[in-house]
């Protein structure tokens, strides 16, 4: 299930594989955050999004330290990043791993794309 968004009173998922009436996306988006939330207290996989937070003297930081939130797509706080590392891959670009603990006190590790990007996230056994 994904999350939508409204674009001239129409919901749309990223995917573009469902279309919504514009009154109903709420409820849809509570849904999706009521199933990952769910899915964080079972320890299924999940996509989490590492929060920025703007510190004095940076002018943005698109790389979250520790001590950063960890969020659903929704805004919801899930965690709190507790590693940050960031590697290069071989075509110029960067992978970051994260490792974060949820509300229950539970590790996570997850890599993403590059700096601030969506990650997936599994937590430990």
């Amino acid at each position: 299930m994904e999350y939508a968004f409204v674009h001239n009173d129409t919901g749309y998922t990223p995917s573009g594989k469902m279309i919504l009436a514009s009154k109903r996306v709420p409820s849809h988006n509570a849904e999706c955050e009521a199933k990952e939330l769910a899915a964080i207290e079972a320890g299924s996989p999940v996509v989490v999004y590492p929060q920025h937070d703007k510190r004095p003297g940076d002018s943005v930081n698109m790389n979250p330290l520790a001590g950063a939130g960890v969020t659903l797509w929704t805004g919801v706080r899930v965690g709190t990043i507790v590693k940050v590392r960031t590697f290069r891959n071989p075509f110029g670009g960067t992978l970051t791993a994260y490792t974060w603990r949820d509300q229950y006190d539970k590790k996570w590790h997850g890599r993403g794309a590059g700096d601030g990007m969506a990650l997936v996230s599994r937590r430990n056994a």
